[in-house]
């Protein structure tokens, strides 16, 4: 029966990433010259940071395996990664250039007529710019308008001239039948992670109490 429950909760989770998905898409009014990630970025961080820190602690204090509290602290990390990115990751701009900030916090200030071209993905832009990338994430609050005001300055730059566009990336496994790849199975592999972990956590703690009790058993 566990089995069974197991696979619809894998068969679910396609539905569950895509709802997901949609939520973060929703369009959201942006701070006016601003792009930064959604605040569901940073809530979902704290859970999932929340959730797996607590039984790394009380397995490392409980005498259980050492990659147990281990594997619990790699997966809170990946909540800390999710609240580092909507902290640090933001674009401010005007009229005259941007602002990017990256993930480490590291700022870099750009002019619009440095713009070398934009690369179109499923689940992210990039503005070119010599050695540099700015990535806007489809998630991003305010993305849009700023690649759109981006495109905008340029032809003003240019004289007309559209910005650039350089060639999409052909790695998609899945032939473009979805829209954000990278979102999917990044959520997708995370929950398929957690359902079959608790599954394999409630199957070995059976086996040891199996263990334990014949061991008694054949003590006695």
């Amino acid at each position: 029966m566990k089995l069974l429950c197991g696979s619809l909760g894998l068969l679910l989770i396609p539905i569950i990433v895509n709802g997901i998905l949609g939520i973060l898409r929703y369009p959201k009014k942006a701070e006016k010259g601003k792009v930064y990630l959604p605040k569901f970025f940073a809530i979902l961080g704290v859970i999932v940071s929340v959730v797996f820190l607590i039984p790394s602690i009380i397995t490392f204090f409980t005498g259980e395996p050492v990659w147990i509290p281990i594997l619990f602290l790699l997966f809170s990390l990946l909540g800390i990664v999710l609240i580092i990115a909507f902290v640090n990751c933001r674009v401010e701009y005007h009229e005259n250039g941007f602002t990017a900030k990256n993930f480490f916090g590291i700022k870099r200030y750009f002019k619009y007529d440095q713009v070398d071209a934009i690369k179109e993905d499923m689940h992210e832009d990039y503005l070119l710019i010599g050695k540099h990338k700015v990535i806007i994430d489809k998630f991003a609050v305010g993305g849009c308008d700023f690649i759109a005001f981006a495109r905008k300055q340029y032809r003003k730059l240019h004289n007309g001239q559209a910005l650039p566009v350089a060639k999409k990336s052909k790695r998609d496994i899945f032939n473009g039948n979805v829209m954000d790849a990278g979102g999917f199975l990044f959520v997708y592999i995370f929950l398929s992670v957690f359902i079959c972990g608790r599954s394999c956590s409630c199957f070995l703690g059976r086996s040891l109490l199996d263990c334990l009790f014949w061991s008694r058993l054949l003590s006695r």
